[in-house]
């Protein structure tokens, strides 16, 4: 069963059906970043463009500088906002949290240190 189809089944349950190991999955799976995948036209790393409700990350077309250390400039043949710029969009809705993460870390240790 994929992670998806996996935290929909978890997550469509009543929380006091679910025992603690499924709680713990659910709350890993809910609060793990995503990991930001390549431009999927070209290959190259995207970056934020919006965020709020939810993260946008697009291929800007923005590249070093060589002329002036620590600059950007838009790549020969790319525009602002172009057609691959659209196309490569990817949208991040998940809102990670570090804290509940490692929460659900030290209490599934502690969990294990009282079975042993």
């Amino acid at each position: 069963m994929s992670n998806i189809k996996r935290e929909r089944e978890l997550a469509n349950r009543e929380p006091h059906e679910l025992t603690t190991d499924e709680l713990l999955e659910l709350v890993r799976m809910q609060h793990t970043a995503d990991e930001i995948p390549a431009c999927r036209i070209c290959g190259e790393t995207l970056w934020i463009v919006r965020s709020g409700g939810g993260r946008v990350w697009a291929c800007s077309g923005l590249e070093d500088d060589p002329e002036n250390a620590g600059r950007l400039r838009r790549r020969i043949g790319r525009s602002e906002a172009d057609d691959h710029y659209a196309r490569s969009k990817w949208e991040q809705y998940r809102h990670t949290d570090p804290f509940v993460l490692e929460l659900a870390i030290r209490y599934e240790r502690a969990m294990k240190k009282d079975k042993v």
